[in-house]
């Protein structure tokens, strides 16, 4: 299921997006910018790391960039990287047992494909863009 970790791992990834040409970016500074607690947003940078997402610099100057162009990064692997890759549908265990049979269980599991589809075609920067478009 997408949460809010993975809504506001993309808003931390769609800053670092828009500041990179600055060099790498500290983590209160995003925190100040997209009004998320430094804390929570110090929890995403493991997975995100992890997954060859992000990188970090330590020392003075250093802070948070994004390891490989936006372009090469899907809504998919941002996803998991944050969930996990069990179902995005939600496959609750009680879920999958009553259903794993039957006609629900067969549609959730063809939205879940949907919807991994749809999100490995986008990229970080299609979400960066559709993001400024938006505000606009």
């Amino acid at each position: 299921m997408i949460t809010s970790r993975s809504r506001y791992g993309l808003l931390l990834l769609i800053d670092l997006v828009d500041h990179a040409k600055e060099g790498p970016v500290d983590i209160a500074s995003i925190a100040s910018r997209q009004a998320i607690p430094e804390a929570y947003l110090a929890k995403l940078l493991a997975p995100l790391k992890t997954a060859g997402i992000i990188a970090t610099t330590r020392g003075p100057g250093g802070g948070l960039g994004l390891a490989k162009k936006a372009e090469a990064i899907s809504m998919l692997e941002i996803v998991e990287a944050l969930e996990g890759k069990a179902g995005l549908g939600g496959e609750g265990e009680g879920i999958v047992k009553a259903e794993a049979g039957d006609r629900a269980g067969r549609v959730w599991r063809a939205l879940d494909a949907a919807l991994r589809t749809e999100m490995a075609g986008r990229s970080l920067a299609d979400a960066a863009v559709s993001v400024i478009e938006y505000h606009i």
